[in-house]
């Protein structure tokens, strides 16, 4: 169940960031990448994946993340998100029910 609601915020993620899974995991600081990187952390957790489950999602589709890694770019996020509207707007448009 966490695999199939991890998939779909993944894909409507990258779908709005208009980037490829491969270059959301490239180990790379490019602002826009870096943001769906972390909300995709951020959405993950706020769901109900847990950090420790997350870590195991991402390295089975291919991308090593260490815990710390996680834990701060949700925290960066959830500041992101006080400070900027936007990013409001794109968590709330993210489907996240599963049929």
């Amino acid at each position: 169940m966490k695999k199939e609601l991890f998939q779909s915020i993944l894909s409507q993620i990258l779908k709005k960031y208009g980037i490829s899974k491969e270059e959301m995991y490239e180990q790379t600081k490019m602002p826009d990448i870096v943001n769906a990187r972390y909300l995709l952390f951020y959405v993950c957790i706020m769901k109900g994946i847990s950090i420790s489950r997350l870590q195991i999602l991402l390295k089975a589709d291919g991308f090593n993340m260490t815990i710390p890694t996680i834990s701060k770019g949700v925290k960066v996020m959830e500041k992101r998100i006080l400070e900027d509207a936007d990013y409001s707007k794109i968590i709330s448009s993210i489907n996240t029910n599963q049929n």
